[in-house]
């Protein structure tokens, strides 16, 4: 029984599978490892597209399928057995592998047993794989930073060696602006002394100028004085001559001179009497015309009284007679007009829109008197009161806009103080109105002296 057991009991594996030299095969890996299922599995299926065309016995065998059959060299020739210590992966397996001989375990919990195993393996590669990735992306992160510092050296290199030059330049640049400064200030220094001595000459040429022009006077006088005779070398035979056609001169100018006085005297004198006799033209004037506009208000407030007395006399005649609505309404709105109160004046409405007339006929000879006198001071007047009405206006559009501004915020306040209670439930149907009756209407003819009436004052 023994030498059976012996002879049914497989050699020991030495397969990389199970060695104890590697990591735990059922540790679960990171999830590294796990996010690189899809890479293999789309791998595996390029491998079965490629190998789908291919002939059985070009297909090959796999290791890891269920139930595959184990190399030759990996199954030790002695059978003496091997006291080693045995993983758990391998007492598993020797354990899978006993059962399956002895009670022919069903194949389908092996398959799923070596499936797992095979899965294990995977994630072992994969986290091997991902170990080797992340080492040389740490290799290359090393190498791009031993580049980035050695780059970083260089331009702080070549930054000193430009900063080392710019300081140089800037300190070359002021000794060559301090140098051509020392120029400049001798040449101004230069131009200053010239300038200085071109004045003095200008000056000494004008003042040869003006005695020139002296003497050129002096010269034209003479020519003019002097007697002209033909043939004569000498116009002055004595110095005496000169003094005597002098003398001449200044009693012409003498008497000259005495007459724009006298002239002048008469002129002062004739303009203080203007001045008089204005002063007094115009005092009278002004009393005639205080008196002239005095007549003139005398005579408007008689024409006035004489109006008002016109008018009480018709309406005292009509006798309430000619009461129309819309005489009434006009006489209304004409003392409005006026500014009169509703029992002040007995007028009727020809007189107050007599008084009316007369008021516009003043309120222009007024306008067009100041129109001749100063125009400017209408036109400006004009442009004031525009500007007033159009900046009233402006302000009542904005209190108006402010109101409706606040008016709506007020609302919507109110609105979200008192939000509206929504109905639930199925709304209640209107009730149906009834029908309207129709109502004939008897209209009722005015009388035909309403009617000749209304058409001769035009009233709709």
């Amino acid at each position: 029984m023994d030498t059976l057991d012996s002879k049914n009991s497989l050699p020991p594996l030495r397969s990389s599978m199970f060695d104890t030299g590697h990591e735990n095969p059922f540790k679960v890996p990171p999830d590294e490892e796990i996010l690189n299922i899809r890479e293999i599995k789309a791998k595996e299926k390029e491998d079965r597209v490629k190998t789908r065309g291919q002939k059985i016995w070009e297909k090959g065998t796999k290791y890891n399928r269920a139930g595959a059959l184990r190399k030759i060299e990996e199954i030790e020739i002695s059978s003496t057995p091997v006291e080693e210590k045995v993983t758990v992966a391998e007492a598993a397996h020797a354990a899978l592998v006993a059962d399956r001989v002895r009670a022919r375990e069903n194949i389908h919990k092996t398959i799923e047993k070596k499936r797992e195993m095979f899965l294990l393996q995977m994630m072992i590669d994969i986290k091997k794989e991902e170990i080797k990735k992340l080492e040389q992306f740490a290799l290359l992160r090393e190498y791009g930073l031993k580049n980035s510092e050695d780059m970083l050296i260089e331009d702080t290199t070549r930054f000193n060696e430009y900063w080392d030059e710019c300081k140089r330049q800037s300190h070359d640049a002021m000794k060559e602006a301090k140098k051509l400064n020392k120029i400049k200030i001798d040449i101004t220094h230069d131009i200053n002394h010239l300038n200085e001595e071109i004045q003095q000459l200008q000056t000494q040429i004008q003042k040869h100028e003006e005695s020139l022009e002296e003497y050129t006077k002096y010269k034209e006088f003479l020519d003019k004085v002097e007697p002209h005779e033909e043939g004569s070398g000498n116009h002055f035979q004595n110095s005496e001559q000169l003094t005597d056609i002098f003398h001449g001169y200044v009693e012409n100018n003498l008497i000259l001179i005495q007459n724009i006085q006298e002239l002048e005297q008469n002129l002062e004198q004739a303009k203080h009497e203007f001045e008089n006799i204005e002063k007094l033209t115009g005092h009278k004037l002004s009393e005639l015309t205080g008196g002239r506009s005095e007549l003139g208000k005398a005579i408007e407030e008689k024409d006035k009284r004489c109006i008002q007395l016109d008018g009480r006399l018709k309406k005292t005649m009509e006798n309430e007679l000619s009461g129309h609505p819309v005489l009434v309404r006009l006489e209304q709105t004409t003392r409005d007009v006026l500014g009169l109160e509703a029992d002040e004046g007995q007028q009727d409405c020809l007189g107050l829109l007599t008084e009316v007339e007369y008021r516009l006929d003043t309120y222009l000879r007024i306008f067009k008197e100041f129109d001749q006198i100063d125009p400017e001071y209408v036109t400006k007047k004009a442009i004031d009161l525009e500007k007033n009405r159009r900046e009233k206006s402006r302000n009542e559009t904005l209190i108006k806009e402010k109101k409706k501004t606040q008016d709506k915020l007020q609302k919507y306040m109110e609105r979200s103080a008192n939000p509206k209670i929504r109905k639930v439930g199925r709304q209640p149907m209107p009730k149906s109105k009834l029908p309207e009756k129709i109502v004939e209407k008897v209209v009722v003819a005015p009388p035909q002296d309403e009617l000749d009436r209304n058409e001769f004052l035009g009233d709709d």
